[in-house]
């Protein structure tokens, strides 16, 4: 199965922030970001709005 846009954007901000970090930003269990970066379930809409303020929040650190 291919990859999703959801998939990579998690996966590579897992490698950014980490992924217990990326967890706790998206309020969720470890195992289930795993489970979504493996393509298992679907992502809902609002932990991808707090994937933007995750990335947003470390962009701002790193430049500030």
């Amino acid at each position: 199965m291919s990859e999703t846009t959801p998939q990579r954007l998690l996966a590579s901000a897992g490698e950014l922030l980490g992924r217990d970090e990326l967890s706790l930003s998206l309020g969720i269990n470890r195992k289930v970001l795993d489970a979504w970066i493996r393509g298992e379930g679907t992502v809902p809409s609002a932990k991808l709005s707090l994937l933007t303020i995750a990335l947003a929040e470390f962009a701002a650190r790193k430049t500030g």
